[in-house]
């Protein structure tokens, strides 16, 4: 199921393991559960079923003011089945009986009438995978409060003078993927993650700075530190002057060059190489 909260999602929160979570981010038990349920319906060769949760929140402002703030809560299924080579999903966050037989009964239908997949290799039986620790409890639990009080670190500077007009997102994420397969595969990971990008731009129209930064845990990031060389950046840049074109050396933020390789790396696979 979908929900969208115009202000903040519900504070109510559960446990998963020795930690917690918000509500909509489903923890390992419950997201086994929806796959097993998903698999009995199967009536494929195969069937892989994917299950992703997660509560996003968010915080908006420009020219020197709140603008939004919110959450969105979401589970989505995606179901896999597989006639010999012939595979099709299909998609849904009906979590319902009816709602999961739907589509296991719609991407059985598409797989019969699907092409024959000559690189389909079969689905993994159980594996043993190392556990990854991307998960923040402070992240997860963000508030509305929270994230207008680190917008207020750009936003009371530039408000108390007139030199600068200030613009930035802020967006926390908390998640949970599992998948589960009719071989014996059953995998579940969850992290979060925090990110802030921040534009101070001089009211004069040729000064601007902008400063990002990310972490899974919303308390290591320093928001003062990023609206202070933000603004530091604005000032500075004001007032261009021309140069010759020519080979220069420029020195990318850590944020910006960790984007550039994030849009990157789906090129990096073989198929879309070849």
């Amino acid at each position: 199921m979908s929900t969208r909260y115009d202000n903040d999602a519900p504070k109510s929160l559960f446990h998963i393991g020795r930690a917690t979570a918000p509500a909509g981010v489903l923890s390992r038990d419950e997201a086994q559960a929806l796959v097993e349920r998903t698999v009995k319906l199967s009536k494929a060769d195969a069937v892989r079923v994917s299950v992703n949760s997660s509560r996003e929140t968010n915080l908006r402002f420009a020219d020197n003011q709140m603008s939004t703030s919110g959450a969105t809560t979401n589970t989505t299924i995606r179901v896999q089945s597989v006639f010999g080579k012939r595979k099709a999903s299909v998609v849904t966050n009906d979590r319902s009986d009816d709602g999961l037989r739907r589509a296991v009964q719609q991407s059985e239908a598409l797989a019969r009438l699907a092409p024959e997949d000559p690189e389909y290799l079969g689905e993994l039986a159980a594996q043993q995978y190392g556990s990854v620790n991307a998960w923040s409890d402070r992240t997860a639990e963000l508030t509305a409060d929270d994230r207008a009080k680190a917008a207020l670190s750009a936003l009371a500077p530039a408000r108390a003078g007139k030199e600068l007009t200030v613009a930035g997102f802020i967006i926390c994420n908390a998640s949970a993927s599992a998948i589960g397969t009719n071989a014996g595969l059953f995998a579940y990971h969850r992290g979060t993650t925090a990110n802030y990008t921040l534009t101070a731009r001089t009211n004069d129209g040729t000064g601007s700075g902008w400063v990002g930064a990310e972490d899974t845990d919303w308390a290591k990031i320093d928001f003062q530190n990023v609206a202070d060389r933000a603004i530091e950046k604005a000032r500075r840049s004001r007032n261009p002057v021309a140069i010759e074109p020519g080979r220069y050396t420029v020195i990318f933020e850590p944020e910006a060059t960790a984007n550039l390789v994030g849009l990157m790396s789906n090129a990096f696979q073989a198929r879309a190489a070849d």
